[in-house]
């Protein structure tokens, strides 16, 4: 009889195992980079999205009044709406929102509440690191978190009977709306200054402002100290200005300009620069740098 032997199985030596063990690591290090830059390439297209929506929803507001809506609006100044609001309650009903504002018009504590905590979602970039699950992370459950913030001297002007009136409309700007800075990302809660805790969309007082640069009569948004300073790109909560706005992507802030485009700002441009594309009426052209 004629014995056939079938070939001895082997395992995997130490040493083999190992290489395997190795080799997967590797391709893990190279893959963990590539998703991440994935992820914040999407992050940063949603927050580009976000920007261009409040952008258009501005619009809609200008074309439905003929005049930009006011930064913050006052019962007790109801050419600008009678309702205590900011410029992000006024624009809800252009940016798909109506019923949310149709409540909020009622400015009863609870219907305020009702406004306050409801979630909407152009208003929040997702690399913001202070917003919790949309709340503002210095007012978790009590506000819902913005991460952009209006330009005071485009939609700030005077204040008349605690709003915030506006000075210019879209054909009246004079360094033009496509040089003039309407939105900026600011974080949600900023720990650095002593001023308002949050940037809370919902809340009446004028929380949303460009900080860094001075109103038409060259005072500071109301209740804020100017600082002549580029935002801030990606600090800590605690390290973080209020006043001067801050990037949540790495080395660029995403602005929307007044004719309702939008565009990246880089760490390397210069303060004059910064400050001429905020002021809508200096006069000052932009410098090289703001094409970087």
């Amino acid at each position: 009889m004629i014995r056939v032997r079938t070939p001895q199985r082997h395992g995997f030596t130490l040493i083999e195992l190992l290489v395997v063990i190795a080799i997967i690591a590797i391709l893990i290090a190279l893959l963990v980079p590539a998703v991440q830059k994935v992820r914040d390439a999407a992050a940063r297209t949603q927050c580009i999205n976000n920007v261009k929506q409040i952008g258009l929803a501005t619009h809609g507001y200008h074309d439905a009044n003929k005049r930009f809506p006011a930064l913050v609006s006052s019962t007790a100044n109801p050419k600008y709406g009678n309702y205590n609001g900011s410029i992000m309650f006024s624009i809800l009903p252009y940016i798909d929102q109506g019923p949310l504002y149709t409540i909020g018009l009622g400015n009863a504590a609870d219907t305020l509440k009702a406004v306050a905590t409801a979630d909407v979602p152009p208003y929040t970039c997702p690399s913001d690191p202070t917003v919790q699950s949309g709340w503002c992370g210095n007012n978790v459950g009590t506000w819902k978190a913005s991460s952009y913030a209006a330009n005071a001297l485009l939609y700030g002007g005077s204040t008349t009977n605690g709003g915030r009136t506006p000075l210019y409309n879209l054909g009246n700007i004079p360094d033009g709306s496509s040089n003039t800075i309407a939105w900026i990302e600011a974080y949600s809660a900023a720990n650095a200054y002593s001023g308002p805790a949050g940037n809370v969309w919902g809340y009446w007082k004028d929380w949303q402002y460009l900080p860094a640069v001075f109103n038409t009569a060259g005072v500071p948004a109301a209740g804020q100290a100017a600082v002549m300073a580029l935002p801030q790109f990606q600090p800590t909560q605690a390290q973080a200005d209020k006043r001067v706005g801050q990037g949540c992507h790495s080395g660029l802030i995403v602005v929307g300009l007044a004719d309702a485009s939008t565009r990246t700002v880089t760490s390397g441009m210069s303060v004059t620069t910064w400050v001429a594309a905020a002021n809508p009426s200096d006069g000052v052209p932009l410098a090289a740098d703001w094409n970087n």
